[in-house]
Order: C-alpha cells, then sequence, then structure tokens
C-alpha cells in the first residue's frame, strides 16, 4: 500500500472489516493582528442548506484528502486555494509538514460500514494582512456551507 492516496486493507480481523486508509493534509492557519495577538483560524460550524440545520464543528485548521499521486504540499495548497480562496502563494507562508500523525481506525463519517486509519501530514500557515479578514470565511458546498472564525492562540489547543 502506497501512503499516497486512498487504499483499502483487510486487518485480518474475526470480523475481515475491510479498512481504509485516508491521507489528508490538515492546514492550521495563523494571522498575528495588530495588537501582535496570535489569531488561528478554526471551523465553527456547518449549516445545511435543504434543513437550514446547524452542526456545530470546533475543529482547528482545515483539511483535504489527498487525491490518487498528489504530494502533501501540494494538498495543503489546494485545501487553501479551494476552502480559504487564497490563490496567491506570495501572500502565505506554508513550509513542509512539520509532523505526520497515523491514526488509529475509527468508524468513517465519509464511507459508513468501513473503518478509517487518517494518516495525517500537518502543516501550519501564517497569512499576511491583505488575507485577512476579521469576520472568517465561508466556504460554500453543493449542499452546505462551512463557517470558519479566528479564535486567540493557546497552546495545545
Amino acid at each position: 500500500m502506497r501512503r499516497d492516496q486512498i487504499a483499502f486493507r483487510n486487518p485480518g480481523t474475526p470480523a475481515e472489516q475491510l479498512i481504509i486508509d485516508v491521507n489528508v493534509a490538515v492546514v492550521t492557519v495563523f494571522y498575528t493582528d495588530e495588537d501582535r495577538q496570535l489569531l488561528e483560524l478554526f471551523e465553527k460550524h456547518q449549516v445545511f442548506h435543504e434543513s437550514g440545520k446547524i452542526l456545530p464543528r470546533g475543529y482547528n485548521g482545515i483539511a483535504e484528502t489527498m487525491k490518487q499521486g498528489e504530494r502533501p504540499h501540494a494538498t495543503a495548497r489546494r485545501c487553501l486555494v479551494e476552502e480559504l480562496k487564497f490563490s496567491n502563494r506570495w501572500h502565505y507562508a506554508l513550509p513542509t509538514a512539520m509532523k505526520i500523525e497515523h491514526r488509529d481506525p475509527v468508524p468513517s463519517e465519509k464511507w459508513p460500514g468501513l473503518l478509517a486509519a487518517y494518516h495525517r501530514h500537518v502543516f501550519e500557515c501564517v497569512i499576511e494582512k491583505v488575507l485577512y479578514n476579521p469576520s472568517g470565511y465561508i466556504e460554500h458546498c453543493i449542499n452546505r456551507d462551512i463557517i470558519f472564525e479566528w479564535k486567540p492562540w493557546t497552546a495545545g489547543s
């Protein structure tokens, strides 16, 4: 199994349940405001168009699943473009991944009935003032909107 694509494996359990290995780029986005306070972007909630239901989230950062053959850094850049509309790379710093976290399999939200083992390539991104929106950002999807807001950064958050 290659670590740069989604792949299925059989864990050899008595139940013979399949596990999907999912590689994702997770980008924690930071901005230092005029008062020198470090702010961190987080996913506040999702609003579903048809029902109006609000799903609270509270996740730090943004994330995208890697496409087959896609490198982690390219996925992180795509994530910034697709979720926050940050198309100009000159206005943010995105160094190489800080770490890779290999998570134990858990029931998948995207693929009901499967276990998913996530391999998270974690990045930190610092943006310039030109990209900073104090009100946050909205990612418009087909069936929902995802709301991102800023919060003061705290160690361990």
